[in-house]
C-alpha cells in the first residue's frame, strides 16, 4: 500500500510507520528534511508543507501513482507533553484549536481537487466528541457534547468532506488517550506512584477510557483493509476503569501504596478549563469495532499494565 500521514513524526505516526515497514509511507511534516527529529527507514519519503496552505506539497501527492489512504493525525497536544499537565490560556487553546483545523482545511482543499483520490480518508479526532460525566456509557450513536474539546472535535471532524462523485471512504477516528509508560498521561500517573505519591483525584469515580499503544497501529490497518468500514468509529479499549480502581492496579504493579487524595477543587485551581481532563468521566464504548469482532490485544487495563512493567506471565 502506499499511505500518506499528515503529521506522521508524532507518537502515532511513528507507531503506524513501524508497523508498516513493507508498505511505502509518505509523510506530511513541517520539519525540513536536514532537521528531522530521528533517522527514519527506507520506507518512508518526505513531503514537507506548512500545515496551512495548499502548494508545491498537492503537486508531490498527484504525482504519485495512486494513494490507498491518507491519515491526517496533525494536531498540538492538548495535556502537555511533561510530568506536569499544562493550564490552558486562550492562547493556548487557541493553538490547539488552529494547529487541527488549520491543517485539515488543507487537506479537504487538495482532496477535492486531486483527480487520484485516495481509497481511504482517516480523519483523528477525540472521544472529547461527546459529553462528559453520563450517567451510561456513549457510542459512536451518542449525540456530541458542548465542551472546549467537544466543540473542537465536531469542528475538526467537520473540515474533511468528501466530493459527493468520490469513492474515498471517510474514517473518523475518535480516539481516547493512548496509554504509553514513557508518555502522559500514563507516565504521570506511574512516576508519582513509583516515587510514593500515588493519588486519586477528584471523586476517584469518574471513569477513563483509553488506549494501549500497541493496539491503535492494528485498529487503523483493519480500517483501511475492510471495504465496509466507514464513519465515525471510537478507538478505545472495550472496558474503561474507574479512576480509583485503575490507581489500585498501578498500585500494586509497582507495590506502592495509593495513600494520597487531591479534592478536585484543588486541581481545578491548579488547571483551570484542562483540568477536564483529570476530573470529568468518560466511559466510551467502541461499539463498532466490537461488532466488527476487532482483536484488542489488551482489553483489560490489569493487563496493559502488567505489560508496561514487564510482567507478561500475568497479563492475562
Amino acid at each position: 500500500m502506499r499511505i500518506v500521514i499528515a503529521g506522521g513524526l508524532g507518537f502515532l505516526g511513528t507507531k503506524l510507520t513501524h508497523y508498516w515497514r513493507n508498505h511505502h509511507v509518505i509523510i506530511l511534516t513541517r520539519s525540513q528534511h536536514n532537521k528531522l527529529p530521528v533517522p527514519l527507514p527506507k520506507h518512508v519519503q518526505i513531503i514537507s508543507w506548512d500545515g496551512e496552505n495548499t502548494g508545491a506539497w498537492c503537486e508531490q501527492l498527484n504525482a504519485l501513482p495512486k494513494i490507498d489512504a491518507v491519515i491526517n493525525l496533525c494536531g498540538s497536544s492538548i495535556g502537555g507533553s511533561g510530568f506536569i499537565p499544562k493550564r490552558w490560556s486562550e492562547k493556548t487553546k487557541k493553538t490547539i484549536y488552529d494547529s487541527r483545523i488549520k491543517s485539515s482545511k488543507a487537506l479537504n482543499v487538495w482532496l477535492a481537487q486531486t483527480k487520484r483520490p485516495p481509497r481511504v480518508f482517516i480523519q483523528q479526532s477525540g472521544i472529547d466528541y461527546y459529553p462528559c460525566n453520563t450517567e451510561e456509557a456513549v457510542t459512536e450513536n451518542s449525540p456530541p457534547g458542548h465542551s472546549f474539546l467537544a466543540k473542537l472535535a465536531q469542528d475538526w471532524e467537520k473540515c474533511i468532506e468528501i466530493p459527493a462523485k468520490s469513492k474515498t471512504r471517510l474514517i473518523i477516528t475518535r480516539t481516547a488517550p493512548i496509554f504509553h509508560p514513557k508518555r502522559p498521561p500514563l507516565l504521570q500517573w506511574l512516576w508519582s506512584t513509583y516515587l510514593y505519591g500515588g493519588a486519586t483525584v477528584g471523586s476517584s469515580e469518574q471513569y477513563i477510557s483509553w488506549l494501549h499503544h500497541d493496539d491503535f497501529a492494528p485498529i487503523i490497518d483493519k480500517l483501511i483493509q475492510s471495504k465496509k468500514a466507514k464513519g465515525a468509529y471510537n478507538l478505545c479499549a472495550p472496558t474503561p476503569i474507574q479512576y480509583v480502581d485503575m490507581m489500585k492496579i498501578v498500585g500494586e504493579v509497582y507495590k506502592r501504596p495509593i495513600w494520597l487524595y487531591v479534592p478536585g477543587c484543588f486541581v481545578r485551581a491548579a488547571l483551570g478549563e484542562a483540568s477536564t481532563l483529570a476530573l470529568d468521566s468518560r466511559e466510551v464504548i467502541p461499539e463498532k469495532l466490537l461488532d466488527e469482532k476487532f482483536d484488542f490485544q489488551y482489553p483489560h487495563f490489569q493487563a496493559a499494565m502488567l505489560d508496561f512493567s514487564g510482567d507478561k506471565t500475568n497479563a492475562t
